[in-house]
């Protein structure tokens, strides 16, 4: 399976003129998602266990707790595309989590995080990877969406590397209430106006179903069942590898903290940087080599990542780890979508990605607290971290089987 370049005609398949100011406009959004979401959560929970003196286990619980919110709210903003539009779900989701970020100051009790985390996690769904990808299925009908798709998601990464490591130092300098209501009021004066501007056509991109008719019609893709071994590998192999990402971006800074490594800080900020550095690797070589190939290699890098935080002694060696851990970081968030617009189409991403989403929500969702758990049994983290170092090599393992043919019997085009 190749991910195939674009044509050299890629201008005239494009539906409007600013089909690449779309895909800009997700990038931005997909940045806040994870950069004041995903990647923040190591950030608050170290907030909350520095100023409230909760323990690893009870914060592990919370963000899990955020990840298993988002992996349901996922299917159910797959179906209020066709309700209500992508506008409404943006502007929803945008305020309502301002709304949970300015009141992370005033958690005093477990059950207040935990309530605040799962709202957090329902409603930062509104702007997630589902709404934002259709948004781009919607401007790209006749060439391949591989490439579009590919650098919206690169926000991911840059979420991580430039959002991350400001939240990380006003958290630990000025505490999480200060950096909760920063962070409120930067969401809602960048993602309002951004996502009104990225909907002003909202009646041709609002309906998901539309979308995918468009598609469909546009690029003559053969669809396939969303069920069986394909679609199952993707979501177990994928849900291993985003486990140990998730976990180590939760539980690097208190790694650091209980060997009394200083200056960890800059660590999270190495992994989310060299996960863009290793996105912009990943367009530059996608035409190249296989998507299989591509992803075996990942999950190869993290394991060799993960055995290196396991027995970190030292500053330098930390830094080493995160860095290897954060390349295929960024990549893995990509080549779960394009494994799944090879095998089932264009036409159908949507709602097979809002289902596979809800697979790897559940299963990412208990990494942090899978490994919050066993580190407070072994009173360290190399067994837990050898455990996710085992579950990387199982997903190479998959993805390694996954069919050549059969259900993928189409190259990208």
């Amino acid at each position: 399976m190749t991910v195939a370049p674009e044509r050299a005609d890629a201008a005239s398949s494009v539906r409007s003129k600013g089909a690449w100011a779309i895909v800009g406009a997700t990038f931005v959004m997909l940045a806040f998602n994870t950069g004041f979401g995903f990647y923040a959560l190591g950030a608050f929970n170290r907030g909350y266990i520095d100023s409230v003196g909760m323990s690893v286990s009870a914060t592990s619980a919370g963000a899990t707790i955020f990840l298993l919110a988002g992996g349901v709210a996922g299917l159910v903003v797959a179906r209020l595309m066709k309700q209500v539009g992508i506008r409404w779900l943006l502007l929803t989701g945008t305020v309502a989590s301002a709304g949970c970020l300015a009141m992370l100051g005033t958690v005093t009790q477990v059950w207040q995080m935990w309530a605040i985390f799962l709202v957090f996690g329902l409603v930062s769904a509104g702007y997630s990877m589902i709404p934002t990808s259709a948004m781009v299925l919607g401007e790209f009908s006749e060439e391949s969406v591989a490439r579009p798709m590919a650098v919206m998601a690169t926000g991911f990464s840059v979420g991580g590397a430039v959002l991350a490591p400001i939240i990380t130092a006003v958290v630990l300098n000025y505490g999480i209430a200060t950096a909760g209501i920063a962070m409120a009021l930067t969401l809602l004066i960048v993602m309002v106006p951004l996502s009104i501007a990225a909907t002003r056509h909202a009646p041709r991109i609002g309906s998901a179903s539309e979308v995918a008719a468009t598609v469909e019609k546009a690029t003559g893709k053969v669809q396939h069942g969303s069920g069986g071994w394909p679609f199952f590998g993707v979501c177990i192999a994928y849900s291993l590898l985003l486990i140990t990402q998730v976990s180590v971006v939760i539980h690097l800074l208190t790694l650091a903290t209980e060997r009394g490594i200083g200056g960890a800080a800059i660590t999270l900020s190495l992994f989310a940087s060299m996960a863009f550095v290793g996105r912009l690797i990943g367009l530059a070589i996608m035409p190249r080599f296989t998507l299989r190939s591509l992803s075996v290699v990942m999950a190869g890098l993290q394991v060799l990542a993960l055995c290196i935080l396991a027995f970190t002694p030292d500053l330098v060696w930390l830094a080493i780890g995160a860095a290897l851990m954060g390349l295929p970081s960024g990549n893995n968030q990509v080549f779960m979508p394009l494994w799944l617009l090879n095998l089932f189409g264009a036409a159908r991403y949507p709602t097979v990605f809002a289902r596979s989403n809800l697979i790897t929500g559940f299963s990412v969702a208990l990494g942090p607290l899978m490994v919050g758990v066993v580190h407070e049994g072994a009173q360290n983290y190399q067994i837990p971290f050898l455990m996710l170092a085992a579950a990387a090599i199982a997903a190479g393992v998959m993805i390694a089987t996954l069919p050549r043919k059969g259900a993928v019997d189409h190259e990208m085009s």
